[in-house]
């Protein structure tokens, strides 16, 4: 992706503690720092063994799919983050625009407290401007804080599987999938209507 230029500010969009920022770049390297280590305690990557880590990599190989990062900000401090991605898939006969949340995470001190709910709407509001048809996010699906996090934007399980493939070439089948109505909710239906299972092309978000 291409570095932020400095004329390139974020926009902002206020919040009762925070802020959301938005960049259509890569990050400043100071914001990039303290976002390593709030992704690292939500994930568990630090706690990865090579091999993870590995896989991890071959898996999720979408960062040319970036169209905007967001920073939950409270003062100049990242308290939590979102990419938000975008690509062209098949589906049947038809070219689908997917929009795609990945990575969304908060730092422990700053959880229930609206951050990751308000990161998600503002997805939301960028997957409608780029004019996707659906949206897509992994997650656990079973988990009551991801059905009420993501359920609240739309979101609802995909009910079956979905696969891609990753950097390598190597063919993935994950079930952990939901997806959202944006600028086809006909689209939507038929695809939750589908039983084959949904193919998100090269990498994983």
């Amino acid at each position: 992706m291409p570095s932020q230029s400095q004329h390139d500010a974020p926009t902002v969009m206020g919040q009762p503690d925070f802020t959301i920022a938005v960049y259509t770049g890569a990050l400043p390297p100071t914001l990039q720092e303290q976002l390593d280590p709030v992704g690292a305690e939500s994930f568990g990557s630090d706690s990865q063994t090579p091999e993870e880590r590995e896989e991890g990599h071959d898996r999720y190989c979408s960062e040319r799919d970036i169209i905007v990062q967001l920073l939950a900000l409270a003062g100049d401090n990242v308290i939590g983050a979102t990419s938000v991605f975008q690509r062209t898939i098949a589906l049947r006969d038809q070219r689908v625009r997917l929009g795609g949340l990945g990575g969304v995470c908060t730092a422990t001190a700053w959880r229930r407290r609206g951050g990751a709910a308000a990161l998600v709407q503002r997805a939301m509001e960028e997957f409608c401007a780029a004019g996707c048809d659906l949206a897509y996010l992994c997650t656990d699906v079973e988990s009551e804080w991801a059905q009420r996090l993501y359920g609240r934007a739309g979101f609802v399980p995909l009910g079956r599987p979905y696969t891609f493939r990753g950097k390598s070439g190597k063919r993935y089948t994950d079930h952990d999938g939901m997806i959202a109505p944006l600028a086809s909710p006909q689209l939507f239906q038929q695809v939750l209507a589908n039983t084959a299972p949904l193919d998100l092309g090269v990498g994983n978000w």
